[in-house]
């Protein structure tokens, strides 16, 4: 999925999985799974998504298969 993703793709943060094997993905608007966000504040972003915060991932640079994204609260 990473080969279709492009600067400026906005993405949908979305927390799957059960504690203590939570994932943070990535998906298309269309609801495709684009891959999982690793991050220093990924424990973070988790709890501010438990209180019910959603947050939007946009794909500012694409290089291969790593793609760097800013992540914005909704």
């Amino acid at each position: 999925m990473v080969n279709a993703l492009s600067v400026g793709d906005i993405l949908d943060v979305v927390l799957t999985g059960v504690h203590p094997h939570r994932v943070l993905e990535v998906r298309t608007l269309a609801g495709s799974v684009a891959g999982s966000l690793t991050h220093r504040g990924h424990l973070a972003l988790i709890a501010c998504i438990d209180q019910g915060n959603s947050y939007s991932a946009e794909v500012i640079q694409r290089s291969g298969g790593s793609v760097v994204v800013r992540i914005e609260r909704k």
